[in-house]
C-alpha cells in the first residue's frame, strides 16, 4: 500500500550492490557496510519475526535466514 512509503513503514527490496545503482549517482547499497546480502533480505527477515512473533515458528537468538539465497 502506498501509504506505508509515505508513512515511512514499509519494507521494499534494495540494491544489493553498486551494480545494481546508476553511476551517475550516489546510493546507499546494502553492502555498505561489509557485509553481503540479497536485496529481499530484509523482507525475508520481516517474515521471520511475524513467524516468531505468532509463534508459528520458535524464537531464536540467532538470525534465523541465510544472507542470500
Amino acid at each position: 500500500m502506498f501509504d506505508e512509503y509515505d508513512e515511512a513503514t514499509a519494507i521494499a527490496p534494495a540494491a544489493a550492490d553498486r551494480s545494481m545503482i546508476p553511476a551517475d549517482q550516489y546510493f546507499l547499497t546494502l553492502d555498505a557496510d561489509g557485509t553481503s546480502v540479497s536485496s529481499d533480505f530484509y523482507l525475508r527477515l520481516a517474515g521471520a519475526a511475524t513467524k516468531m512473533i505468532n509463534g508459528s515458528t520458535g524464537i531464536t537468538p540467532t538470525v534465523p535466514i541465510p544472507p542470500k539465497v
